[in-house]
């Protein structure tokens, strides 16, 4: 029985020694886990800082685009505004232009036609031809 006592005895000790080996692969394995729940929660953090610096940084351009809208908008205002007054300051110096050209007109006509009605003309354009 001895033998079969030793052979159990060596049978025993193999399997501490593969228990050890277990506990030791476990124990690696427990650090690897923790070195991976470690690196995770960095990398957590490391996303949450970056969509937190994108989403500012995007809010940021955000509102400079607004206000470069704003601006270009104002701009597009003020040169339609302008382009209304030109277009009313060319329709009145049109205006100006034929109300001269044609109180001009009236003059000359009107003096002539005096002229004539009064026959001082036709009396020196008589006179002129009888001489």
């Amino acid at each position: 029985m001895t033998g079969a006592l030793q052979e159990t005895f060596e049978k025993v000790k193999l399997h501490d020694v593969e228990i050890e080996k277990l506990k030791m692969n476990d124990k690696e394995q427990d650090s690897r886990i923790k070195l991976l729940e470690d690196q995770s929660i960095k990398l957590e953090n490391t996303i949450m800082s970056e969509n937190r610096d994108t989403r500012q940084t995007f809010v940021q351009y955000s509102n400079k685009i607004s206000q470069q809208n704003e601006d270009l908008l104002d701009i597009v205002r003020s040169a339609l505004g302008m382009k209304a007054t030109t277009d009313s300051q060319q329709h009145e110096f049109r205006m100006a232009k034929w109300n001269t050209i044609s109180t001009i007109f009236l003059k000359i006509s009107g003096g002539l036609v005096a002229a004539l009605g009064s026959g001082g003309i036709i009396y020196f354009a008589v006179q002129k031809f009888m001489e």
